[in-house]
This record gives structure tokens, sequence and C-alpha cells, in this order.
């Protein structure tokens, strides 16, 4: 976290010592910008405990949600569906592995998710947009018995369809 007194764009930014990590030698300073997104995006893949032959949803597809979709895929799961507003995440997606993609702008994601799980829902359903109507649609894209993973942070209130939650035994995991 950069101190609000220091902004992203100085040339340098002073951090006390606990908040620094030396890169390895060898790995690049792009690199090892990644190293933060992608411990979280594998955080919330092996907290949900996903495995081969689940399915998952990864709501938004910037810099976090392409690191869920990279710990995914490097777990086993291969029936994972993206979707966001902006083709060119979704190009992203697809080029790191995701199943299918789905533009939210352009198509109607309940209408979409149901088509591609055959009504069933999704294993996993990642919130990583920090939407609130990403957010409030989690309960209706996931399975029974299934589990969504909030790791967007969503400010304000955010309604959650609680009686579909328990009709589905779903459950909600924070990151």
């Amino acid at each position: 976290a950069t101190p609000f007194h220091y902004g992203a764009f100085c040339q340098y930014v002073a951090h006390p010592a606990r908040m620094v990590f030396k890169l390895q030698s060898g790995m690049n300073t792009l690199q090892g910008s990644l190293l933060e997104p992608f411990s979280v995006g594998l955080h919330a893949v092996t907290r949900a405990n996903a495995r081969p032959g689940n399915s998952a949803l990864i709501l938004g597809c910037g810099c976090i949600g392409l690191m869920v979709l990279l710990a995914l895929r490097a777990l086993g799961v291969e029936q994972i569906a993206v979707a966001d507003l902006f083709g060119i995440r979704l190009e992203q997606a697809k080029e790191l592995g995701a199943w299918e993609t789905v533009n939210s702008h352009e198509q109607d994601l309940r209408d979409t998710a149901g088509e591609l799980t055959k009504g069933a829902g999704f294993d996993f359903v990642f919130e990583t947009a920090g939407s609130r109507a990403t957010a409030s649609m989690t309960t209706d894209l996931v399975a029974r018995g299934g589990k969504i993973v909030m790791v967007g942070n969503t400010f304000g209130e955010t309604p959650i369809k609680l009686f579909a939650l328990n009709q589905k035994e779903a459950d909600i995991l924070s990151v």
C-alpha cells in the first residue's frame, strides 16, 4: 500500500522495511510487480479448494481476475468462464486459457451462464470486479453446493439473495 502522502507516479516512494521484499536474482521488476496480485489469485483459489473437474466463473478480468484464472489453470481446472465488460480484457483471458468468455455489455450474463452450465450453475464463482452489480448476482450463478469467493473490494451495501443461497446450500468465502 502506498502511504496517502506519496503518489504512485513518484519516481521514488519511501516505505518501511517491513513492507518491502527483495526480488530474487534474475527476476525483473515487471515480473516482481505481479507477485502480489498472483498471490491474491492463488490464495482465493486455494481457499476455495478448487480441483480438476470443477467449473468456475470469474466476474471481472482485470489483473486480479486474470491471476485467479492462472491459478485455476495451474491447479488443473479447465472449465473456466470469464465475464467482463471490455473485449480487450476478454481476449487476454482467452489467451491465458479461459474456456469461455462473456462480454456482459453485449450478453446477458445470467442467461449465458445458464447455457454454459445447462442450468446447473458454476461450482465456483469468483467476484474479482469489486462491483455491487456482479456481487449481487453471484447467488444466481453458483451451483447447488458451490462456493462464492468474494475477492474484489466491494464498497457500500450489496444485496445478496440469502434465500437463494440457502436453497443452494452454497458458501460465501471472503479473501
